[in-house]
């Protein structure tokens, strides 16, 4: 639902195709349409800006999306320590 018609829309360069790609992005929510609609903001700006404005939206979002899973990776580097801990203990 999102890929076409931004390909369709990336061939004009007019405010309006921008403006129909960010209301698109928002009918559509993924990661991909985050980032997207986050480098729409900056239509006109300089292009190392943009990739700049890109890559911290992408890092927002594997932070988001990686945020559950560091909890596991915090418990199974300690198990092997509270395995220890009971052994000493008994």
């Amino acid at each position: 639902g999102l890929v076409r018609p931004l390909t369709h829309l990336i061939g004009q360069s007019d405010v309006l195709a921008v403006r129909e790609a960010y209301d698109l992005c928002h009918r559509n929510p993924s990661i991909a349409a985050n980032v997207i609609a986050t480098t729409l903001i900056r239509t006109g700006r300089p292009m190392s800006e943009i990739e700049r404005t890109a890559s911290e939206a992408i890092q927002r979002e594997v932070d988001s999306a990686t945020g559950p899973v560091r909890w596991l990776a915090f418990l199974a580097g300690i198990a092997p320590l509270l395995g220890l801990l009971g052994t000493v203990w008994g």
